[in-house]
């Protein structure tokens, strides 16, 4: 139980890049929607609008969090997805009028958000102590014939 918030960080790469939108035949994973945003911007010499600037944080967080295995950084990353993407698909629902957001929604963004559930629910499993450790018996190199 220890390692699910690791665990759930490196579900929440995967699913990166898996689809995160399908329509009809065309799917877009997270890595293709950042590589169209870096080429459109570069070569047109474009601003991105400001909601856009988030999707290399949904791979930056959970890749921090699976090296570091800390617990904040865990319970951000574990967090980010729900607000950023509840954010992007009410904007992108009401610009595109008709298509309802659910039916948009591919296997990564489903992925990335039951890994950050499980980031979230895992950072609370990181600092506490397992069964093995007694924390009670005091630093491990003292002398037990000379208490201090």
């Amino acid at each position: 139980m220890q390692y699910l918030g690791r665990i759930g960080a490196g579900i929440m790469v995967l699913g990166f890049f898996l689809p995160w939108i399908n329509i009809l035949i065309i799917k877009f994973s997270g890595f293709d929607i950042l590589k169209m945003m870096i080429g459109v911007a570069g070569e047109e010499g474009l601003s991105l609008p400001g909601y856009a600037y988030g999707i290399p944080l949904m791979l930056i967080l959970p890749a921090y969090a699976l090296a570091s295995n800390k617990a904040p950084i865990l319970r951000i990353a574990g967090v980010f997805p729900f607000i950023y993407l509840g954010v992007v698909v009410l904007m992108v629902a009401s610009s595109l009028g008709g298509m309802p957001p659910m039916e948009m929604a591919g296997i990564g963004l489903w992925v990335t958000l039951l890994g950050g559930i499980c980031a979230f629910v895992g950072s609370y499993k990181v600092d506490t102590p397992t069964n093995d450790e007694d924390i009670s018996e005091g630093p491990a190199d003292a002398d037990p014939e000379n208490p201090v």
